[in-house]
């Protein structure tokens, strides 16, 4: 009986022991497994809100122009359709949107250059005026002038001299007499269309250059036309478009003719060129007698040509058979955060929307994922920093931030206490 009473003394001393660390198990332990679940509960609350607010979706697609000029204001005329209603230049390059053309100037300083086209960003501009002038019946830039009548060219300037007189324009046989003609100034370019029921002639001069593309439509898909231009050369004397095909273009006392089919020609004289580009090979003829010189080009017309004409200093060799080349790449969609919102974010104010604990604080910092991460030189924050002998509680996520129309990796570091 004696042993068995000691036994049993034994297991209750035992048992008072085990629950003695139970008790000390959650009176130490206890509170710093709550606060660790707590601090992660506020990490959520800040993580959930803060990307809910601040992150979102964009949409882009690379342009590529691939270009033989460098320098300024070159002129882009991309006949391409965007299925987005709402979009514009990462870069907010300037640019006018009409049908199915996107029209804009960039500085080209590479070839190939990449231009990313952003769905549903703004494309409002603020207008800082150019160089180019234009009415209904003539338009300016620096050292150019191109007159219309009903939206229909019929002469130009470059340098102030007369380049282009009598320009005429030919469908077959009749002369194109537009039913409907309208005039646009877009402030990078002007635009003059003219229209009959079978058929659209646009031509665009831009700003900065002297340049003038033509645009021809024909509206009759199951018809072919002949279209033809003629007009009166003044100042030029001779002209090249390759080895084969190039003469002095002297006086002379009887009719002379040239033909040949070529899609390119340069008109020069001691001092500048005009360079005529056609779509597609063309007939081009040359007519001179006395001091009198003509130029005749015929095209065929079935679905839609162009013709773009450049005024330029020197000759032949100071410019190039083709401007640029452009191709779309794959569209890409990536989420990114704000930075400007970020910056202009209150603090109390997030603090209440998101419900946050009041007698609790946080921080967050955004930084730029390249760079070895400081507290001290963060892109952007919210929030105050917390005070000396605080336990901090931390974590960081990666992601996409927004800065200076450019996206940049980064990463976003939460701290609450």
């Amino acid at each position: 009986m004696k042993k068995r009473g000691l036994f049993q003394l034994d297991w209750a001393l035992s048992f008072a022991i085990f629950i003695l660390f139970i008790a000390w198990f959650f009176v130490f332990l206890g509170p710093q497994l709550t606060n660790s679940s707590n601090k992660n509960s506020l990490i959520t609350i800040v993580k959930t809100n803060f990307f809910q607010e601040f992150e979102y979706e964009e949409e882009k697609i690379p342009l590529f122009i691939r270009s033989q000029n460098i320098g300024k204001y070159i002129p882009i005329h991309l006949n391409a359709s965007i299925r987005w209603n709402k979009f514009a230049f990462s870069n907010s390059q300037q640019f006018i949107k009409n049908k199915n053309n996107i029209i804009f100037l960039p500085e080209i300083n590479k070839s190939p250059e990449i231009f990313w086209i952003v769905k549903n960003k703004n494309s409002t501009f603020e207008n800082t005026g150019t160089d180019l002038i234009s009415t209904s019946d003539w338009t300016t830039t620096t050292d150019f002038k191109a007159y219309f009548t009903d939206s229909i060219l019929t002469k130009a300037e470059y340098k102030g001299i007369l380049k282009i007189n009598d320009y005429k324009t030919y469908i077959g046989t009749e002369e194109f007499n537009p039913t409907l003609n309208s005039h646009e100034n877009l402030g990078l370019a002007s635009k003059y269309l003219s229209e009959t029921q079978g058929f659209n002639n646009t031509y665009y001069i831009y700003a900065y250059n002297s340049i003038i593309h033509n645009y021809i439509q024909n509206n009759n898909p199951n018809e072919n036309y002949t279209y033809r231009i003629e007009f009166d050369l003044k100042n030029y004397t001779a002209f090249y478009s390759d080895n084969s095909n190039f003469q002095n273009l002297t006086d002379s006392k009887e009719l002379k003719t040239i033909s040949y089919n070529k899609d390119y020609v340069t008109l020069y004289n001691s001092n500048d060129s005009l360079s005529i580009f056609f779509s597609e090979n063309t007939t081009i003829t040359l007519e001179y007698f006395n001091n009198s010189r003509m130029i005749k080009a015929e095209l065929l017309l079935t679905d839609s040509l162009f013709i773009k004409f450049v005024f330029h200093p020197g000759n032949y060799s100071n410019i190039t058979s083709r401007d640029y080349e452009y191709d779309f790449g794959i569209k890409q969609k990536i989420k990114a955060i704000n930075l400007e919102e970020i910056q202009s974010a209150n603090y109390e104010s997030l603090k209440s929307e998101w419900q946050y604990p009041e007698l609790n604080d946080f921080k967050i910092s955004i930084y730029n994922s390249t760079k070895t991460i400081s507290l001290k030189d963060s892109i952007a924050s919210i929030g105050k920093s917390p005070g000396k002998n605080i336990q901090v509680f931390a974590k960081e996520y990666n992601t996409y931030i927004k800065k200076d129309s450019q996206i940049h990796p980064a990463v976003v570091n939460i701290r609450v206490w």
